[in-house]
């Protein structure tokens, strides 16, 4: 077998683009799961999902990676893709700065607004759809928003002595 090419830089910046395509697609796949499955387990989401009648789509600014997301009463439903009929909007500048903004997202929630404030983040629609997902996004990270939590050094003298 021949050996194998050695990659060139075009190569290399197109297999880094591949990577964060999948990361924003595999990332919106996972809220759109935690949302099924908070409208199926979750006794106070699915309160909050009575009387709505929304359609959200996340989506990056040229519209090549899009999912959308339909709340209705008791149910969350998703699929890829753009839809026309949309209330609410959130368009990240590109497929990059979407997964790496979503995943710093759980350490500071201030990047959403500093995005917003920059131009890479853009969100348009009804601005009541808006404030209440808001308030629902707080259910999306199992345990709150602290999901990794930094380990407390036991000083030597509480450890349990070894004989």
């Amino acid at each position: 077998m021949p050996p194998a090419q050695p990659l060139t830089t075009r190569s290399r910046a197109w297999l880094a683009r591949r990577k964060h395509h999948l990361a924003f697609r595999l990332i919106l796949l996972f809220v759109a799961l935690r949302l099924r499955w908070l409208a199926w387990r979750h006794p106070t989401f699915r309160k909050e999902l009575q009387r709505r009648n929304i359609m959200m789509v996340w989506r990056t600014h040229d519209g090549r990676i899009a999912r959308w997301f339909h709340f209705s009463p008791n149910r969350v439903r998703s699929g890829s893709g753009l839809r026309e009929r949309c209330h609410i909007s959130v368009s990240f500048k590109d497929a990059d700065y979407g997964s790496t903004t979503l995943i710093q997202l759980l350490d500071d929630q201030r990047l959403f607004f500093v995005g917003m404030r920059q131009g890479k983040i853009r969100l348009n629609g009804n601005i009541k759809g808006l404030l209440w997902f808001r308030t629902v996004s707080e259910y999306l990270v199992p345990g709150g928003v602290q999901i990794w939590r930094p380990q407390t050094k036991t000083r030597r003298e509480d450890r349990p002595r070894s004989k």
